[in-house]
C-alpha cells in the first residue's frame, strides 16, 4: 500500500510539472493565449526565437512581465499584431502598463480597460482602432497617467468622463 502511495505522489508530481504554465494563475495563462490567437500570433514580427509565445514560462514570452505571479505589462509595440484587442485583458488584476501602438490592431478598445485597478499607461496609438472612446462614469479610482490613443479612426468627442481620470498627466 506504501508504495502505491508513493507511485500515485510521483504520477500527480509529474503531471503537474508537465501542465504547468509557469507561476502564473491559469486564468491569466489563458487571457495571454487569447491576445496570441485573437491578434495573429503566428505572423508576429521581430519576436526573438527564445521569446516565443506559447513556449515555456509565460516570463520568458517577448513583451511580458510577470511580478509576484502576475503579469503586470505587456509590451508588443510594432509587432504585427492584427485582429482585436480581447476583452478579457480586462480581467488581468496587476496589469500596469499595456502598449499595443503601431500594430494593425481594428475594433474598438474594451471599455473594461479603464476600470483595470493597476493600469496607469494604455498604449494603442497608431492602429486600426475604430469606434468611439468610451470612458466609464465614475472612474474616479483609476491610477491611468497616460493615454496614447492617437492615430486610429476612432469617432465622437472626448468624453466628459475624462475629466474622472484624476491622475492623468498625458492624453494623446
Amino acid at each position: 500500500m506504501k508504495n502505491l502511495n508513493i507511485l500515485a505522489l510521483v504520477i500527480l508530481i509529474t503531471s503537474l510539472s508537465f501542465t504547468s504554465k509557469g507561476a502564473i494563475p491559469q486564468f491569466e495563462y489563458d487571457i495571454l493565449e487569447e491576445l496570441y490567437w485573437q491578434t495573429n500570433g503566428p505572423a508576429w514580427i521581430n519576436i526573438p526565437e527564445n521569446e516565443k509565445w506559447l513556449e515555456g514560462d509565460p516570463s520568458t514570452w517577448h513583451g511580458v512581465t510577470i511580478i509576484n505571479d502576475h503579469v503586470v505589462l505587456i509590451k508588443l509595440t510594432n509587432k504585427g499584431l492584427a485582429g482585436s484587442i480581447p476583452a478579457s485583458l480586462a480581467e488581468l488584476p496587476e496589469l500596469e502598463i499595456l502598449s499595443l501602438d503601431q500594430n494593425q490592431l481594428s475594433g474598438g478598445i474594451p471599455e473594461g480597460l479603464f476600470e483595470l485597478p493597476e493600469l496607469w499607461a494604455l498604449r494603442v496609438n497608431d492602429n486600426l482602432l475604430n469606434g468611439t472612446l468610451l470612458i466609464p462614469e465614475g472612474i474616479t479610482n483609476s491610477k491611468l497617467l497616460q493615454l496614447r490613443v492617437h492615430n486610429n479612426q476612432l469617432t465622437g468627442v472626448i468624453p466628459s468622463q475624462i475629466q474622472d481620470l484624476n491622475l492623468l498627466t498625458e492624453l494623446s
